[in-house]
């Protein structure tokens, strides 16, 4: 297996080659821009001009400087990011099978081209590309980070913004994670561990939203066939994932059944700097007390254990991911409507105890 000590000697090396392939990178761009601006700069601009093109997101108003608009965005998902709770409680012991290097040339085999890479820079072809022997260190690398908790330094998340209708500043784009490729392949040698979690949680069974509308619309008819009156008030969570803190969600996944090996090593992920992605810049070493990820297989399910603890009632009240309704039935139009202003002002309470900000549709 190997020692702490290699492992530190190897993030050693690897600092000093990234040292030196940004130094290489810069003087290599800096003379291709010297060489073309002599002869004219046309291909300086023709770059600029298709460069901009494929990551420029229109917003209205602000600095035309990328370097103010990443200020802005940092500032702004930043302070979302942040809470004031005092440091999580250490976890529970846990304990898991260790993770063989069957199970990891199993997963390699089955990922996707094409996708985005993490801080990791491995890429699927290189993962497959791996001897058994490469398979088995990074088998015991990752049996080293459950027993430790705690992911390396310099494997944290990359959340990218991208355009979301009606967006007028970096605040209000919408965040997607990248996660590095090594988290994503634990990720997936883990799942059959949360299976049991995650079907208690979903009662049983995942359904999809459309069963969601389906039971309130059979609902609805069915109270009007046997005569009694029948409402519903429907809620958006505003920034649902990015609201959530931290320590709420981990004591609710562990008190709802998931393993606390998975739970720390999520959370040690969640928690780490992150390197916002924008305008085709970045800045990096933002931290982080609230927030799931998303683009973690994850991260959906602590958030249902989190919606969980907040609809259970009196109320009839139904979710799907950051999607909330409520309904309530009786026997007249004003004794339903006040039930259900009573069930709206619970809910909104049980919510915000915890930061989140429940947006009424209808």
């Amino acid at each position: 297996m190997t020692s702490v000590g290699e492992l530190d000697e190897l993030q050693k090396a690897y600092d000093i080659d990234v040292c030196e392939l940004r130094r290489r990178r810069a003087a290599a761009w800096k003379e291709w821009n010297e060489g073309h601006w002599s002869s004219g700069g046309r291909a300086i601009y023709r770059w600029i001009r298709n460069k901009s093109d494929g990551v420029k997101i229109r917003l209205k108003g602000g600095s035309a400087s990328v370097r103010e608009r990443l200020k802005v965005a940092s500032q702004a998902w930043g302070d979302l990011w942040k809470s004031e709770t005092v440091e999580i409680a250490e976890l529970p012991e846990g304990k898991l099978d260790p993770i063989t290097w069957e199970e990891i040339e199993s997963v390699v085999n089955h990922l996707s081209d094409g996708k985005a890479k993490g801080t990791d820079s491995w890429s699927p072809a290189e993962l497959r590309a791996l001897s058994k022997r490469h398979l088995e260190v990074l088998a015991d690398i990752l049996n080293d980070v459950e027993e430790r908790r705690v992911w390396p330094r310099g494997m944290g998340p990359i959340v990218a913004l991208i355009p979301k209708d009606g967006a007028e500043s970096e605040g209000q784009l919408r965040p997607i994670a990248i996660l590095p490729y090594v988290y994503r392949v634990w990720m997936a040698v883990r799942k059959r561990r949360v299976k049991e979690w995650v079907l208690n949680l979903h009662g049983g069974e995942i359904r999809a939203p459309e069963d969601l509308v389906w039971e309130v619309a059979a609902r609805a008819e069915t109270a009007k066939a046997n005569g009694r009156c029948h409402a519903a008030a429907y809620f958006d969570c505003s920034k649902c994932y990015e609201r959530v803190r931290h320590d709420v969600a981990i004591k609710d996944a562990l008190d709802t059944g998931c393993d606390p090996v998975i739970v720390a090593l999520c959370f040690a992920m969640y928690g780490q700097k992150r390197t916002i992605s924008v305008h085709g810049a970045e800045i990096r070493g933002v931290n982080a007390d609230r927030g799931l990820l998303a683009g973690c297989g994850f991260a959906v399910h602590y958030l249902k254990a989190v919606a969980n603890k907040r609809i259970k009632g009196d109320n009839d009240v139904r979710d799907y991911v950051d999607d909330v309704v409520l309904q309530e039935e009786g026997s007249t139009p004003e004794g339903t409507l006040a039930g259900l202003t009573v069930g709206v002002s619970q809910v909104r309470d049980r919510f915000g105890s915890i930061g989140q900000v429940l947006i009424k549709l209808v």
